[in-house]
């Protein structure tokens, strides 16, 4: 009713006095160009902090500080799993430390070094090929909850934590090994080894005499839908197992080394102090919702290439910076910064868009 009363007023002193009407059509018009002018400068403040979003950093304040970062993984709930080259693991929440998880040494539910590892829930499950043994921390507290230790885990390198069961991978073959040498096992119930059925004859691929340490990030199996994923050195493939099937299948990735099959009993230094800045290493592949980016190592730069899941190569970008780590489907790279607590600064990375 006082809503509708007032409008009658305005409306009948408007009727009898015209100058008034326009004095109030005159009020309207300026208060309507007052509004429009707030929301505009609103709409533009927005668009210029969208346009410049504060940079990410991942900040430590920390003792001890962390150092040089070799793996990191994205949780959920706006966290990650960080791993320096001290083979330390820290929780990171809102890109800032929280805390330290597990124990560096030799004893019981320690870990001297942090091979591979894979993010299961609350825990988070290390396997250390250097002792020998696999131990699960819980991301929650810190605290180890499990270890299974196993002369046998020193041959491997990659781990995943997949439907209960622990899926390894084998890296360290070279022109010397069995073309019979299973690469890829599981852990069955009693904790013993078994072979899923991929060799190193599978691989079809040159291999060199002399070990070679591709990168010094932390390799990891992957996990996407019902299928694990993973890269083998020299293999030029990214590789898929099937649990449901217990089946492999791969896809030929882009690759541009030369033929080294003349090299693959050479102890020669000089010849292979040659060689091996001419060869491109496949580092890390990252696991999209409707593509699987590889990134690798050639002639001193780093490659992004784009493949569909059928293996169909779709793009590729030359030059592109280190990518460290995938979060709700971008990329992002870390890069080391003079501050003692804004360690890294988390720069985004573009597809590739060069077909």
């Amino acid at each position: 009713m006082r809503v509708g009363y007032a409008f009658n007023w305005q409306k009948r002193l408007s009727f009898r006095y015209p100058l008034f009407g326009n004095m109030l059509k005159l009020t309207s018009l300026i208060e309507f160009q007052v509004i429009s002018a707030v929301c505009l400068v609103f709409s533009i403040q927005v668009s210029a902090s969208a346009q410049n979003p504060k940079p990410r950093h991942l900040v430590d304040d920390g003792n001890p500080p962390m150092s040089a970062v070799i793996g990191y993984a994205a949780m959920g709930a706006d966290s990650a799993i960080v791993v320096d080259n001290t083979h330390t693991i820290f929780l990171f929440i809102s890109d800032r430390r929280e805390k330290i998880i597990g124990q560096n040494g030799s004893g019981a539910c320690e870990h001297q070094r942090v091979t591979s590892f894979s993010v299961d829930g609350d825990t988070i499950f290390v396997l250390d090929n250097q002792l020998g043994r696999i131990i699960g921390y819980s991301v929650h507290s810190g605290d180890c909850v499990s270890e299974i230790g196993r002369s046998e885990f020193s041959e491997f390198a990659q781990i995943e934590r997949f439907e209960n069961r622990f899926y390894l991978a084998k890296t360290k073959y070279n022109s010397a090994s069995s073309s019979n040498e299973n690469l890829f096992y599981y852990l069955d119930l009693d904790n013993q080894l078994q072979p899923l059925g991929l060799t190193i004859g599978d691989l079809k691929a040159d291999l060199l005499l002399v070990p070679v340490r591709m990168s010094r990030r932390i390799p990891k199996i992957k996990s996407k839908g019902d299928k694990l994923y993973f890269i083998l050195p020299f293999s030029h493939r990214v590789w898929h197992y099937d649990p449901q099937t217990d089946a492999f299948s791969s896809f030929i990735l882009r690759n541009g080394s030369p033929d080294i099959s003349r090299y693959a009993t050479s102890v020669d230094p000089e010849n292979l102090a040659k060689l091996l800045p001419q060869l491109e290493f496949e580092l890390d592949l990252f696991l999209l919702e409707n593509e699987v980016l590889v990134m690798s190592h050639f002639e001193s730069q780093f490659i992004l290439r784009s493949y569909s899941y059928d293996g169909d190569f779709i793009s590729e970008e030359v030059g592109v910076n280190h990518i460290d780590f995938e979060e709700d489907g971008s990329l992002y790279s870390l890069r080391a910064t003079d501050s003692e607590t804004e360690l890294y600064l988390i720069e985004s990375v573009d597809l590739p868009t060069v077909r």
